[in-house]
């Protein structure tokens, strides 16, 4: 099954229900989760819904640094972790990937946009003015970077 994921990620969700239903147990299905972002994050998702919120967000995580490691990193990917703790209103985890995200994808303007609405949420609006700036100087036209520094400043 290991071998399945490592070969072909989209394969995570069939190959989670057939450890299921062999009577695999968690550890047991860890240990058969490769080291790619696609399979953590169907298996994060797996335990999440079945009320092992701790592990899940532990997965999470540490799917962050497989990210990292990546070759072709994906803003996307960022974002399914980020949505997981933002769900859950875990604003700390949620800023932590956001800004490594941020390291790994610096020309991004999404990122930061979502960064700086993450510090307008918290009311650090200095903070998330300087992000949405930073978005337009990546990308002068953003439209999303330009109403939000004049919803700040109104």
């Amino acid at each position: 099954m290991k071998q399945t994921l490592e070969l072909d990620e989209k394969y995570a969700d069939k190959v989670l229900t057939s450890m299921i239903l062999s009577g695999l147990n968690y550890e047991e299905m860890a240990m058969a989760i490769p080291d790619l972002p696609g399979p953590v994050f169907a298996f994060s998702e797996f335990l999440y819904t079945t009320g092992k919120r701790e592990e899940a967000a532990q997965r999470y995580l540490a799917a962050l640094d497989l990210i990292e490691k990546q070759k072709d990193i994906k803003a996307w990917q960022f974002y399914k972790i980020y949505q997981f703790f933002f769900r859950q209103n875990n604003i700390k985890n949620a800023m932590e990937v956001m800004n490594r995200a941020e390291k790994a994808l610096p020309m991004n303007p999404g990122i930061k946009i979502t960064l700086g609405d993450l510090y307008k949420r918290q009311g650090i609006l200095y903070k998330a003015e300087e992000k949405y700036e930073q978005a337009l100087y990546v990308d002068p036209e953003n439209q999303k970077a330009l109403k939000r520094i004049q919803n700040i400043n109104q």
